[in-house]
């Protein structure tokens, strides 16, 4: 699609007069791969951005994910890309970052051993879990009010209103197996207060990469505090993560023994995001998921 020159005009006298580039001039060169917003490359006459539009989404789309990678940023322990202007121009929504030209193989024992050390370094000044706002998850809002027991927040603001939501959509399939899931994971769950850490949110294979040195980077957050497992649990979801990142990531923070019964609790909510988002296809693989969790005994 292109985007209405008074658009871009307008954005760069936007970045301009903040200090992100020192003339108005926009050149956008798209992006292709992503299925929900518009991605361009934007030659400045100094450095390269990256900018993402979209005017079908909320106002706060993008500003969830400003906070996201500014969340992560200030930790200091893996790369993301920096955000520079989040704005609105007429109906267009606009987030502006840096760019960094990425490629797919990397060093992932590196991301792995950033990661935990992001994880790690998040668990001494956070509170109870949650965030201080709600934000998406792909399309979906997250629900993110605090609750001080993990158990609780990960059952109300992630299982059942995507559960809620699925069954609205007219999926009854998963009505006989609502309760007794949700009765399994809160007795998996009764007793597991784990660290509060800061978590990426959505950490499968397209939200990583590697920069032209083969350094890590992370992007498209859905942050909030939470149990770290959480993280570790969707890499295994759709794979892409080798060894070298599961062994590098244990030599800082080895997961406790339980994580093999709960990997399924946590990976049930993006399963049930994906039944919302992209429909039946994934309903199968949903509904054995939640058998798995139920027939599930205690490590």
């Amino acid at each position: 699609m292109r985007i209405p020159n008074s658009i871009v005009l307008a954005l760069g006298k936007r970045l301009c007069q903040q200090g992100s580039i020192p003339e108005p001039k926009l050149e956008l060169e798209p992006v292709y791969g992503g299925d929900i917003n518009l991605s361009f490359i934007a030659h400045t006459s100094n450095t390269p951005l990256f900018i993402k539009l979209n005017r079908n989404k909320p106002s706060d789309f993008f500003a969830a994910e400003h906070d996201g990678l500014k969340a992560i940023q200030q930790l200091q322990a893996v790369r993301c890309p920096s955000p520079l202007l989040c704005t609105q121009i007429e109906n267009w929504h606009c987030l502006v970052m840096e760019y960094i030209p990425l490629k797919e193989h990397g060093l992932h024992g590196k991301l792995g051993q950033k990661l935990a050390f992001f994880h790690q370094k998040s668990t001494h000044s956070l509170k109870p879990y949650g965030f201080d706002k709600d934000n998406y998850i792909g399309g979906t809002v997250q629900q993110n009010e605090c609750l001080p027991r993990w158990g609780d927040f990960w059952i109300e603001r992630r299982i059942q209103p995507q559960l809620h939501r699925a069954i609205n959509k007219g999926y009854k399939a998963l009505l006989t197996l609502k309760t007794p899931t949700i009765n399994a994971i809160k007795t998996a769950l009764s007793d597991h207060q784990p660290a509060p850490c800061l978590l990426h949110g959505d950490l499968w294979s397209g939200n990583k990469a590697f920069d032209q040195n083969g350094e890590p980077v992370i992007f498209d957050p859905a942050c909030y505090i939470g149990d770290r497992e959480a993280d570790i649990a969707m890499t295994e979801l759709f794979g892409g993560f080798n060894a070298d990142f599961y062994s590098a990531y244990s030599r800082i923070w080895a997961l406790d023994k339980g994580y093999v019964n709960r990997k399924n609790i946590y990976n049930l909510y993006h399963l049930l995001n994906h039944v919302n988002l992209f429909g039946e296809g994934y309903l199968t693989s949903t509904m054995e998921c939640m058998e798995s969790i139920m027939a599930c005994k205690p490590a």
